[in-house]
């Protein structure tokens, strides 16, 4: 198995900050430096990337460390500005350095099986020291904000949020760091065994910001799926962000790169600052729906669930379709394939006795969807009442059959009229 290193990213970005920083150069070279500072901003969002493997790009900008630091490193002006960082940018490691390289570039090794590369401290000492009072410059950022949007907001998100997760749950973290330096060594001894490591260097962290991860991190796909995934993020950027930061604090680079992180995303992506890992995530309010869905069902309030329904779902299907009529509209909403014959039944809705909800999926980024078994009392076929029946004997209701259904519910992402995120049922 391969160690991916994805070591260049957050650096490489910096590098093209860099050089706005006076020097001891002349007014001249300064301002030759500038013009190709310009240059390479305008290539974040104007120049086609090389791929530097297969697929490298295919999510790009919602990509990990790799890929940000293939697409960092294709572009044409940033090779050439890599040439005037005035120290080496690592102190070992696997990738070359360039007064190795025919190139006279660093050439980055992203797929070395049994190491990785360990940042130079003096060199994070100097970006720390001088590169933030640059980038943090009001006409800085409103220069360059539409191309950090563009191509690297997505990254830089996941890869500050995830600190922020790392910074609430240091024994948690801990435990994963010395997890890793374990893996790292068993690769290099050979005695590396995939099942002692499971889901290791990365694949692990695809689940990090679900808050039951660090109950049980060897969670396996079932475990988490059971529990909403990925939570509110993107799992896959997640899990190599989670996988730097731990290879930045074995290296010891992590206060330097929190240091220039929080300095960048307050610049950029000021709001992202007060964002709070430990809120109410958007799988547990999905969940908090759902909750009170089951409840109104099971105490003979099933009217009730049209509060918790999206409006615009609500005027299509009740206000337009049915023409207003509430008691059609939610029995209807309690029709599905009878898990005994996969024939499509429909259940009385205030005599349901039981709901199972089976699992938890983000299917768009602002739907979620779930599947109950349901099980009551089934409507009599050959009943075409619209308005709601007598008042029958419970020797009436025991007549009538039971049946169990399965009902998919997906629930969509709308604001309140605060401004507020909720989320709302609606009938696939």
């Amino acid at each position: 198995m391969k160690v991916p290193t994805f070591s260049l990213s957050l650096s490489s970005l910096v590098v093209i900050f860099l050089l706005c920083l006076p020097s001891s150069a002349s007014s001249k070279d300064s301002n030759n430096l500038a013009r190709k500072v310009v240059k390479s901003l305008s290539e974040l969002t104007k120049t086609p990337f090389s791929s530097c493997e297969p697929d490298a790009f295919k999510y790009f900008p919602h990509s990990g460390p790799q890929q940000v630091a293939c697409f960092l490193l294709s572009l044409p002006s940033v090779k050439s500005l890599s040439r005037l960082v005035p120290m080496p940018i690592f102190k070992s490691g696997p990738h070359q350095p360039p007064q190795q390289s025919k190139s006279g570039l660093i050439t980055p090794d992203l797929n070395n099986e049994e190491s990785f590369g360990h940042y130079n401290q003096d060199f994070l000492v100097w970006l720390n020291e001088h590169v933030l009072q640059v980038i943090t410059q009001p006409k800085v950022v409103k220069m360059y904000q539409a191309s950090y949007d563009a191509k690297l907001k997505p990254f830089f998100h996941s890869l500050y949020i995830s600190l922020k997760k790392i910074e609430n749950s240091p024994k948690c973290f801990a435990g994963e760091v010395a997890e890793y330096r374990r893996f790292i060594e068993a690769q290099n001894d050979n005695s590396y065994k995939e099942a002692d490591y499971p889901g290791l260097p990365y694949e692990r962290y695809y689940y990090f910001m679900n808050r039951d991860f660090c109950n049980n991190p060897k969670g396996d796909f079932d475990y988490f799926y059971a529990r909403g995934s990925a939570g509110d993020s993107d799992g896959n950027v997640i899990k190599g962000c989670v996988s730097w930061w731990i290879r930045r604090t074995i290296d010891g680079s992590a206060p330097h790169f929190k240091k220039l992180l929080k300095k960048l995303i307050q610049a950029y992506d000021p709001a992202l600052i007060s964002h709070n890992v430990n809120a109410m995530s958007a799988e547990e309010q999905v969940s908090k729906v759902l909750g009170q869905f089951e409840d109104y069902i099971l105490s003979q309030q099933a009217p009730q669930i049209m509060k918790l329904m999206a409006k615009d779902y609500i005027q299509l299907k009740h206000d337009q379709l049915l023409d207003g009529n509430s008691y059609q509209f939610i029995e209807g909403f309690f029709c599905g394939l009878s898990v005994k014959d996969d024939q499509y039944v429909c259940l009385i809705s205030n005599q349901i006795n039981s709901l199972q909800k089976w699992g938890l999926r983000r299917i768009k980024p602002n739907v979620w969807s779930t599947t109950y078994t349901i099980s009551g009392v089934k409507v009599d076929s050959q009943s075409e009442d619209l308005e709601p029946p007598a008042e029958k004997t419970a020797e009436k209701i025991a007549e009538k059959t039971l049946s169990t259904i399965r009902r998919t519910i997906n629930l969509v992402k709308r604001h309140a009229s605060d401004g507020a995120v909720i989320y709302r049922i609606i009938r696939p």
